[in-house]
């Protein structure tokens, strides 16, 4: 059997590899390009009633 650790013994474990983060500011028009890119895939255009659903 599979569990799957919970946020609670998450914590309670040492770390023992640190991670660093880097934070970049995009500008808009590249965000937007990068969200299209990845939700275009899950993007259903129906013709017949001019709506689009996720």
């Amino acid at each position: 059997m599979v569990t799957r650790a919970g946020p609670a013994s998450l914590a309670a474990t040492p770390s023992t590899r640190l991670v660093q983060w880097e934070v970049e500011a995009l500008e808009p028009a590249e965000l937007r390009c990068l969200v299209l890119a990845a939700v275009t895939p899950y993007i259903d255009i129906r013709q017949d009633s001019g709506a689009w659903w996720i």
